[in-house]
């Protein structure tokens, strides 16, 4: 006669048969072979008692659970480094042993609602284990996950929306927090940071093995954790108020947690708009910025001098602004990106998926990247000589001695400028290239640029430096007068004619087009690339060189 089967068991038969589905396709995918022992708790009992009437019964009220039984997927590269399990198998089989039969069926239970607010201390405690394993616990639907990542308003990406559900799992189970701190630090090994609040859900990049294995060491680890679960609020909170109020933070103290956990507790949820504009990241010292020397340090303080007093500005930059940009802008915004990843800042998830499908590319590529940078960069007026001196001062880039833009070429070719033939004036070079490029340009338009061949795109930017230099000449006596009574400079001498034909190397002569017709001031685009005098001393050196 066939045992009875625990209350606890029947709780959730249908999820837990379509789980032990699951898990038999993934095993026999990573390990060739299933085995009674490698089936999830609890779910041997009753895998011959499936009926239609049982898969009808998997609901609660309105709610189906949406549990997928993927323990384990993957090793991170910390598990792997630190040899934390011998292989998968035995990481799916401690982390089974974790939770208890009856927590495995509360948590095979879970519906779209759980996954709506979570408290803090399970968040934290899934965002440690899964610096280990990626999910930890199982996972859910993929239309579960959409809902998640709307919730959390795109914020953090698909990194943070895992470690949310992975808090929500655990919550659902019920698991005791003690139980699981002590899985962290006896058989993870886990280093937390030394301080108390430096909080794990709060990373906003993966964590790399070589800055995670220098956290300083500590013996009482335990007690770390204890006391950041003592600082933790225990109500819970929404998604939406967790990603917008606390993981936009980099620091928050125990006191400001309790006061928003608080003050949102009996507040419902309202649809909100995720903000536009994110701020950047500064470069940390094991991120790969592959230049010679580079300081992140001088590096983090070049790129506060040059947003300083413009965050604001960014702050209120709308989608519109992202529809038409400058290729000048966008050429240097790609170049910088290249060394260091949104250096200038990032945007929301739909305005980065609406110019990738205007691109037709990934989300991450190069150029969806360098129009977004070039985008930001123009909303905050960001003089472009100030960019030059970033690109060959501080990043060591070498313009190309070609007629061709980085931002248009069918492939990132970073690799060759290192081995470039160096101009003997890297920025004249720059103002070569970029001079007569502030015209804005749509995303179709730019598309079309970048389906040039080699010698179209030289045809067509000798043809706008040319123009530059016409345009400049047009506007010498109007524009740099005016514009010299308001701003008096000692005239400066005029360069001698330039060795080379190709290259013709210059102080400070910055060339860039200046729309005819009106008066521009000094605060126009157009004329953030130079000083007035600056214009007549080009005019002047073109001159000579023709002689």
């Amino acid at each position: 006669m066939r045992a009875a089967v625990p209350w606890y068991e029947t709780d959730c038969w249908a999820p837990g048969v379509l789980a032990i589905g699951a898990a038999v396709r993934q095993k026999s995918v990573e390990d060739g072979s299933v085995t009674r022992e490698s089936l999830p708790m609890n779910s041997l009992p009753v895998s011959s008692l499936l009926s239609r009437k049982l898969v009808e019964d998997g609901k609660r009220g309105s709610e189906m659970t949406i549990y997928r039984n993927n323990v384990c997927s993957f090793f991170t590269s910390i598990a792997v480094v630190a040899e934390t399990f011998p292989n998968l198998r035995d990481a799916r089989a401690r982390i089974r042993q974790l939770l208890s039969g009856y927590e495995w069926g509360r948590l095979r239970c879970i519906t779209e609602k759980d996954l709506s607010e979570c408290q803090l201390i399970y968040v934290e405690l899934g965002t440690i284990i899964s610096l280990f394993v990626t999910s930890p616990f199982g996972d859910v639907s993929e239309k579960a996950q959409e809902t998640v990542s709307r919730l959390l308003q795109g914020v953090g990406g698909r990194r943070l929306r895992n470690h949310w559900i992975a808090g929500c799992l655990l919550q659902r189970a019920g698991v005791s927090t003690k139980k699981l701190i002590d899985f962290i630090v006896d058989t993870l090994g886990y280093i937390p940071a030394a301080r108390t609040t430096a909080f794990e859900f709060l990373t906003k990049d993966s964590v790399p093995y070589s800055k995670y294995v220098q956290r300083a060491a500590t013996t009482n680890r335990k007690e770390l954790l204890l006391g950041r679960e003592k600082i933790l609020p225990t109500n819970r909170i929404t998604a939406s108020d967790f990603a917008t109020k606390i993981f936009a933070k980099t620091y928050i103290s125990g006191h400001e947690l309790r006061d928003i956990v608080s003050r949102t507790r009996n507040t419902r949820p309202k649809p909100a708009v995720a903000p536009i504009y994110r701020p950047g990241t500064r470069p940390r010292n094991d991120e790969p910025c592959q230049v010679a020397n580079l300081s992140p340090e001088a590096i983090g303080k070049k790129l506060d001098q040059l947003m300083r007093g413009r965050q604001g500005k960014l702050a209120g930059i709308e989608e519109k602004d992202f529809d038409r940009c400058s290729l000048d802008y966008v050429e240097l915004g790609g170049i910088v990106h290249q060394y260091l990843r949104d250096a200038f800042g990032s945007v929301c998830s739909r305005v980065n998926i609406r110019i990738a499908t205007a691109m037709e590319e990934a989300q991450k590529s190069r150029r969806v990247k360098g129009w977004i940078s070039g985008c930001l960069l123009q909303h905050a007026e960001v003089p472009i000589p100030d960019l030059f001196d970033l690109c060959i001062q501080e990043l060591k880039y070498t313009p190309s001695t070609t007629w061709r833009l980085e931002c248009l070429k069918p492939r990132n070719e970073r690799y060759r400028t290192d081995a470039r033939q160096k101009p003997v004036d890297p920025k004249m070079r720059f103002y070569e290239l970029l001079g007569g490029l502030n015209e804005k340009v749509s995303l179709p338009e730019f598309l079309k640029l970048a389906a040039m061949n080699g010698k179209q795109q030289k045809e067509f930017l000798r043809g706008r430096y040319y123009s530059c230099i016409a345009s400049l000449k047009r506007t010498e006596t109007l524009g740099c007068t005016v514009a010299r009574k308001s701003s008096p400079k000692p005239p400066a001498q005029v360069p001698s004619a330039p060795t080379s034909k190709q290259e013709k190397p210059a102080g400070k002569l910055p060339p860039q087009t200046v729309e005819p017709g009106g008066l521009t001031t000094v605060l126009d685009p157009s004329m953030m690339y130079c000083h007035p005098d600056d214009l007549i001393e080009f005019l002047s050196w073109v001159e000579s060189s023709r002689h």
